[in-house]
This record gives structure tokens, C-alpha cells and sequence, in this order.
């Protein structure tokens, strides 16, 4: 089997009537090739993490095939192994295994993490908390983080809010909003890291800090905001197209934007009402966390 992702294959008529669709599957012996999809388990009173990957034949024409070769399996994103949910003949297991080991395992992690973050968003953001000199500052916060609680599925110790693949390396990014209720801007600082391999191999990943963009959602202009040691070049195009793939990408993040306000706008009331607000103390952004996390302040609640 071969993973054809849709980047490489844009116009291809059942992508184009499949817009969620991953990509297709080459399959041996098969003229045409299978739609994959893949799907995060949506029973909102489940807490695992499993996707359903789901290979359709296609016909010449590009249709769904209704008799043809027909594949859901299970897949537990952490383990890279096929979760059993039903009894399967042993044919199946086998063409399920071969279907999940030619699909590049960072997209699995990605669906898995994108709607784990759907599902239980609207929750956690009513929970959240940011503090309020760091509102009164400005300093930018990270939706994901704040959608999560910093939980979920996780790369180098960190939540991040997408993948790109660029020139064979995978790329994470964060999206960080500025929470200050008060300010007008609409940009969103886009924070990109090369993900490196463990060592020793393990199944996380490092991911080494390569570049901020800003991109304005007023103007669409995307500049480099500052450029780290050793940043590899061609990133800019590369978050480009990642912006330009969902025609509602610009509404998805502004509704981010806004959450991230309504958040901010919440813990300010809250402040404001409390008889006695807690005193807060500046830490700075190489110290150690107040947290407890053992991370630097930077690249923990600082962010």
C-alpha cells in the first residue's frame, strides 16, 4: 500500500467531493485507489484518544464504489497499535495494519489532537485562567493551552496546535493571541518549531524553537517577527499554505482570538470583584516556573 496525501494529489475528483478526506490509499491489485479518512472517536462521554481510519474504493469516475473494498479500523494514536472495538476476520486485521503503517503516524497524532481539542474546548475555556498582569501586559497566550489545560497529545513535553511538513521535516506551531481585552490589534503570533528526533529513540519527540511569524487578519500579510539560530529557510511559504489550505481558516482563528479575549475579559471581572486580590510576583521569563512544571517560565505559563 501507498499513502497519497492530498497536498499531492489536489485535484483529484474525490478529494474535491471529500473535502475532509485525508488522501488516497494505493492499493495492490485494486485499478483505482481507496478514499482515506481518518476520524477521532466523537462519544463526548469517552476519554480515549483512538481515530477511526476508514479506506473506501474509489471508481474511474472518482465515486465512492458502494461494492467495493471497504476498510474501518481502530487506532490508539499513542500506541500505534489497532484497537479492537469488534471482531474481525483475520484478512481484515492484516489489509487494517498495512492501511495505519503506510499512513504517516504525525497525521494520525494530529487528528487525534485537533479534535480532542474540539471536544472538550468549550469546557476547558470556561475554566481557564490567565493572569491578570500578564493580561494588563499584553503578553500573548496560546488558545491551545488554554483549550487543553496544557493536556492532551503532546510532542517534546508541549501542546501544539498543527503540523506542517516541510522539505521531509516535520514542523509543530502554536497560535498565540493577545488577550488585553482593551487593545484593537487582530494578529496572531505563530510560533514554529523543528521537531528532532529523541535520544534516546523514544516514542516524544524534541521540538527545538525555529521562528515567530505575526500574520494580521485585517491585512493577511505573514512577516517574520524574529528568527532564531539554526531556523531553517522556506518556512514562511510553508505557513503560508498551511493558511491557505481551509477557506475558513481567517474565521477559525478569529473566533479564537476572540475566546482568547472573552477569557481574558472573565479573569479581569473576577479579579476586580475579589475583596482580596492575591499579590502577584514578577518572574522572569528564564527562571524556573512558579508552577512547579520545571520548565522555564518562557516556555510555560510565560507563554
Amino acid at each position: 500500500m501507498r499513502f497519497v496525501p492530498r497536498q499531492d494529489a489536489p485535484a483529484h475528483p474525490a478529494l474535491l467531493a471529500h473535502p475532509n478526506a485525508r488522501g488516497l490509499m494505493e492499493v495492490d491489485g485494486l485499478d483505482e485507489p481507496c478514499l482515506v479518512d481518518l476520524r477521532f472517536c466523537r462519544e463526548p462521554r469517552c476519554h480515549c484518544q483512538d481515530v477511526k481510519v476508514t479506506l473506501r474504493e474509489l471508481t474511474p469516475e472518482g465515486d465512492v464504489c458502494p461494492e467495493g473494498l471497504s476498510i474501518e479500523a481502530w487506532l490508539d494514536p499513542n500506541e500505534g497499535t489497532i484497537a479492537t472495538r469488534e471482531s474481525i476476520d483475520r484478512a481484515h486485521q492484516i489489509l487494517s495494519k498495512l492501511a495505519v503503517e503506510a499512513i504517516p503516524a504525525w497525521m494520525i497524532r494530529d487528528v487525534a489532537m485537533h479534535d480532542l481539542i474540539a471536544r472538550h474546548a468549550a469546557a476547558r475555556l470556561a475554566q481557564a485562567h490567565i493572569p491578570h498582569d500578564e493580561i494588563r501586559n499584553g503578553l500573548v497566550q496560546s488558545w491551545v493551552d488554554l483549550a487543553t489545560g496544557g493536556q492532551g497529545p503532546r510532542s517534546g513535553g508541549d501542546v501544539f496546535a498543527g503540523t506542517i511538513v516541510h522539505e521531509g521535516a516535520k514542523l509543530l506551531f502554536d497560535l498565540h493571541f493577545c488577550p488585553d481585552p482593551t487593545c484593537d490589534c487582530r494578529r496572531v503570533h505563530i510560533e514554529v518549531y523543528r521537531a528532532t528526533p529523541a535520544s534516546p529513540p523514544a516514542r516524544e519527540q524534541e521540538a527545538r524553537q525555529a521562528l515567530m511569524l505575526m500574520w494580521s487578519l485585517d491585512t493577511d500579510e505573514l512577516e517574520i517577527a524574529e528568527r532564531y539560530h539554526g531556523s531553517p529557510e522556506g518556512i514562511v511559504p510553508a505557513v503560508r499554505a498551511w493558511l491557505d489550505t481551509r477557506p475558513d481558516r481567517r474565521a477559525s482563528l478569529e473566533q479564537h482570538r476572540l475566546e482568547v479575549r472573552e477569557v481574558a475579559a472573565r479573569c479581569l471581572e473576577q479579579a476586580e470583584r475579589s475583596p482580596h486580590p492575591r499579590a502577584t510576583v514578577r518572574v522572569g521569563r528564564n527562571q524556573a516556573c512558579p508552577c512547579g512544571s520545571g520548565k522555564k517560565y518562557k516556555r510555560c505559563c510565560g507563554r
